[in-house]
């Protein structure tokens, strides 16, 4: 299902806000991950207060216009 642009930029920014304020971000793949595992790594960052996000590789930005966090 596709979403609008307005609101594809509106779940950037949210994301872009959170990844300023958080301490630390894991960026990874789902290669060779089954449902289990996925739903066992979601449970164990959820108990450890964390939050777990899936982003579409689409939604990356060109490095002039990504946000400061994504150049450290």
């Amino acid at each position: 299902m596709a979403i609008s642009k307005a609101k594809k930029a509106e779940k950037v920014q949210l994301l872009s806000k959170e990844l300023e304020t958080s301490t630390t971000a894991i960026v990874g793949t789902f290669a060779k991950l089954t449902v289990a595992q996925d739903f066992a790594l979601r449970k164990v960052v959820r108990e450890a207060g964390g939050k777990y996000r899936v982003v579409k590789t689409s939604w990356r930005q060109s490095p002039a216009k990504a946000p400061r966090w994504s150049r450290r």
